[in-house]
């Protein structure tokens, strides 16, 4: 069901903004179509990743069988999504790049252990929810790695990369959170939001990719 919501909903932002896009900068009939196909490949793997963590966040969770092959269904979206975006990090950061983002699966593992003794030791019958907070500082490490890798060096400071890389974060961990205190309805609204900001993380992506193909090149730290 989530995966044919959020297909449903990449594919209404897959059209328009992107046709638009194309037809207003007046390029060559191979070019555009260079562009179009690179935003909808990158639109793809980012959709992929948000339905993939989804079905893990929920298998782990609820300490589901299936939660170690999510897992590793993740991790293999992981290593697509480095492969596809070498240009921007340059081959010897891709890995790495895949290591940084498999760390989210022992982040989210390692919470819902805490999470586990937590609701344990305060009870959650009461209504009483599962503090995360001390957990939040840990996976916002994680995504700001992810924007000095994919953003460049000035990554901190520029907004076309770094906030929707953190919206979508941001949208992640308030799923884990969520399906853990049990409140469904953040976790439907949560997951939409994901959903939505995977989209906005591979426009910026492709965006990127595209003006370093143009006029930019790997720094030796295989940033571009």
């Amino acid at each position: 069901m989530y995966r044919q919501l959020c297909m449903l909903l990449v594919g209404c932002w897959m059209l328009m903004p992107t046709f638009a896009a194309a037809q207003a900068q007046p390029s060559e009939p191979s070019v555009i179509s260079d562009v179009l196909d690179a935003k909808l490949q990158m639109r793809e793997r980012w959709s992929q990743h948000a339905m993939w963590t989804r079905a893990y966040v929920v298998a782990r969770v609820s300490q589901s069988p299936d939660a170690d092959a999510a897992g590793e269904r993740l991790k293999k979206e992981n290593r697509n999504i480095a492969v596809q975006l070498t240009p921007v990090v340059g081959q010897p950061a891709s890995q790495e790049l895949a290591q940084v983002l498999d760390q989210q699966l022992s982040l989210i593992a390692n919470m819902v252990r805490a999470g586990t003794i937590d609701a344990q030791a305060v009870g959650t019958s009461a209504g009483e929810p599962i503090p995360f907070d001390r957990y939040d500082a840990e996976w916002r490490r994680n995504g700001d790695r992810l924007v000095q890798m994919l953003g460049g060096e000035a990554a901190i400071s520029s907004t076309s990369v770094a906030d929707p890389i953190r919206a979508y974060m941001s949208a992640v961990f308030r799923e884990f959170v969520s399906r853990m205190n049990k409140n469904w309805q953040e976790d439907v609204r949560a997951a939409d939001d994901a959903c939505a900001s995977a989209v906005r993380v591979a426009d910026a992506l492709a965006t990127r990719a595209a003006n370093l193909s143009t006029h930019g090149a790997v720094g030796t730290s295989g940033v571009r």
